[in-house]
């Protein structure tokens, strides 16, 4: 059976349509995506019963050209061994599946350069995936994971790593030797302190560190010249580096549900800060830097001791109060 006759049985029994790719000289599928955001829960067989799943699964495991797979939001529970048949992959979404383990069958995948495991209560991850040293984007976001191994070291071509939501006490430090890293999202974990090595990544643009228990950031934070936004909320920051304002990019930055009392003079040296939300904080009056922030047009204040707030023309949406 070709990849056109294995296409038809597909078509039949998704019952939707769905994306695929036919390379026009050979006939074969290279690209296959079962999940479509025009669909509520976007997993286009997450509702089929188990048997349906089954077939679905054994036909997709025949497309042996396959270079990108993504089976996002289907809830499929376990995925059959002769997945290891799609030794091509280079993307593959395997996320919101409760899979409980990555399968074995990932580790017969040439070269991955993206992976999504997330959301799938993994408890933790399997040391092969380090063979895949062009990785560029590892998502495990949202699972129960309590180590990530020194062998992932080898990701050298990292360039997004998300680890929201995981119980991995400190981000370990070769993950700041990421040279090409320009996300990364570390966060519900009860970290106690970001390290020094943090200044390293001088390609980060988009930085996440949420829900820990950090009171401070180090100096080095303020190296971090290409970042454009950052989510810092929910920590336990008692103060801002004082360099903070040569983060020349910086585009937005959440501090809400901290415990600033001021803002740092250098603060009003981001000109390009368009976004701020200060709320939840401990501002006994409102810090002057954030007037002279001549592009900031979005401002949340709310839950702070000062009542009284300065006019600021450039401002357009100016949240005083929780909605």
């Amino acid at each position: 059976m070709n990849d056109i006759d294995i296409l038809i049985k597909l078509k039949k029994l998704v019952g939707k349509p769905f994306n695929y790719k036919i390379e026009v000289e050979t006939g074969q599928c290279t690209e296959l995506n079962l999940t479509s955001p025009d669909y509520l829960f976007q997993g286009l067989v997450r509702h089929h019963s188990v048997k349906e799943k089954e077939e679905i699964l054994q036909l997709i495991s025949q497309l042996t050209n396959l270079r990108y797979l993504n089976l996002r939001r289907n809830k499929l529970k376990s995925i059959p061994d002769n997945f290891g048949n799609l030794t091509k992959l280079n993307f593959l979404d395997i996320a919101s599946n409760d899979l409980g383990i990555v399968p074995e069958w990932v580790g017969k995948i040439e070269d991955l350069t993206y992976l999504n495991v997330g959301v799938n209560q993994l408890k933790e991850l399997p040391v092969f995936l380090a063979k895949f040293k062009n990785l560029k984007n590892l998502l495990v976001h949202k699972n129960l994971i309590k180590a990530f191994h020194p062998e992932y070291s080898s990701f050298t071509e990292l360039e997004e790593l998300n680890f929201y939501f995981n119980q991995i006490p400190q981000i370990p430090e070769f993950v700041f030797d990421y040279k090409s890293l320009n996300t990364l999202s570390w966060g519900v974990s009860k970290v106690t302190s970001l390290s020094d090595s943090i200044g390293k990544l001088s390609e980060l643009k988009y930085f996440t560190f949420v829900a820990n228990d950090v009171e401070y950031l180090p100096d080095s934070f303020c190296n971090l010249k290409n970042l454009i936004a950052t989510r810092l909320h929910k920590n336990k920051l008692k103060r801002l580096p004082e360099n903070i304002g040569k983060l020349g990019n910086l585009e937005q930055i959440t501090l809400y549900q901290n415990h600033l009392s001021e803002l740092p003079v250098s603060f009003a040296q981001l000109s390009k800060l368009q976004k701020l939300n200060l709320s939840w904080n401990d501002f006994q009056e409102f810090p002057q830097q954030v007037s002279a922030l001549k592009n900031l047009h979005w401002l949340a204040y709310f839950y702070n001791k000062e009542t009284s707030f300065p006019k600021l023309e450039q401002v357009r949406e100016f949240v005083v109060e929780r909605k």
